[in-house]
């Protein structure tokens, strides 16, 4: 029995960090949305975290795809302001 995943063939670009944007995107992706996740060239910190917290990363980042992009270099596309 295969199951149905309502936002199966929706693309998300996520661009966020610590606890509640990640889980966001975890949450779209088991829904069936592709999630790619925007990192900083020289990749998210959570990665590094030993510990306690050395599980943060992969816990809320699985099922998502990354991509390294300088937002604030010369050649970027500025996708949103705050």
């Amino acid at each position: 029995m295969t199951m149905h995943k309502p936002l199966s063939g929706n693309r998300v670009v996520a661009m966020s960090h610590i606890v509640m944007g990640p889980s966001a995107g975890m949450l779209l992706a088991f829904l069936g949305a592709e999630v790619i996740k925007v990192e900083p060239p020289e990749y998210d910190k959570t990665r590094h975290v030993t510990g306690m917290g050395s599980e943060f990363y992969p816990t809320f980042n699985r099922g998502k795809k990354s991509v390294p992009h300088d937002v604030k270099g010369p050649n970027s596309l500025l996708l949103c302001t705050t």
